[in-house]
């Protein structure tokens, strides 16, 4: 820090590094432990020479999770295995030339040391979704097959497709013989006289002219005697 820089006052407190409470030797654990034999340096539990000092804070300085070393310790083979040692891999190589398997071992060091550098980096597993999805049946109580469920899903799609299909069609017909029904003009249609409500009043403007026209040629057509003279008919 130069002499250009702010000053700054740090206060420390009557016990920093919180250690008052383990040394008195006065509290309540201390002198029950005492009572049963113990005495200060020893271990808690079964060996002498176990842990001797009570449970402290440790800052982790690596971004792995919780346990990932008790992980990489019971992942061992054996106890040369260290899990990130290379040295081993040479002494490995070494031997496989020796025995006449130099290309064999390489190949095994370099996939070794690939998935080594991979795992470390990424630490990806793949695992497919459709171990993930049950096949119990919890309605039957027997186990079920994803690959049968699957064609009988598109069986009974394919069976609704069908059904609505032919309904669309029978509706099409059942539409269109309506339609012939009505356009099919018969004899008997035209020498029945039509009700004079049925035709629209003449509205006024330029079209009233068009209309009254077409309202009078309407009216010689549905004259009943003005057809029996077209169709000969007393």
């Amino acid at each position: 820090m130069g002499l250009g820089a702010p000053r700054t006052k740090q206060r420390f407190g009557l016990d920093p590094r919180n250690t008052n409470w383990s040394n008195d030797v006065s509290r309540f654990g201390h002198r029950h432990l005492e009572k049963y034999g113990w005495k200060p340096g020893q271990g808690l539990g079964l060996t002498n020479n176990a842990t001797t000092s009570h449970i402290k804070v440790v800052i982790k300085q690596d971004n792995t999770g919780l346990g990932a070393s008790l992980a990489r310790k019971s992942a061992k083979k054996d106890e040369f295995d260290s899990g990130e040692c290379m040295g081993l891999d040479v002494f490995q190589r070494l031997l496989g030339r020796l025995n006449g398997k130099e290309a064999e071992v390489n190949e095994q060091m370099d996939e070794l040391q690939r998935n080594r550098i991979i795992n470390g980096r990424w630490g990806i597993n793949f695992v497919r979704g459709d171990v993930l999805k049950s096949t119990w049946d919890a309605k039957e109580g027997r186990m079920r097959d994803g690959r049968k469920e699957k064609k009988e899903k598109k069986e009974k799609k394919e069976k609704k497709n069908k059904k609505h299909k032919e309904k669309k069609h029978k509706d099409s017909e059942k539409s269109r013989k309506r339609k012939r029904e009505d356009a099919e003009v018969t004899r008997e249609s035209m020498l029945v006289p039509r009700d004079r409500s049925e035709t629209p009043p003449v509205t006024s403007g330029r079209m009233a002219l068009r209309q009254k026209w077409i309202q009078q040629k309407r009216l010689a057509v549905a004259d009943s005697k003005a057809l029996q003279e077209i169709f000969m008919v007393k």
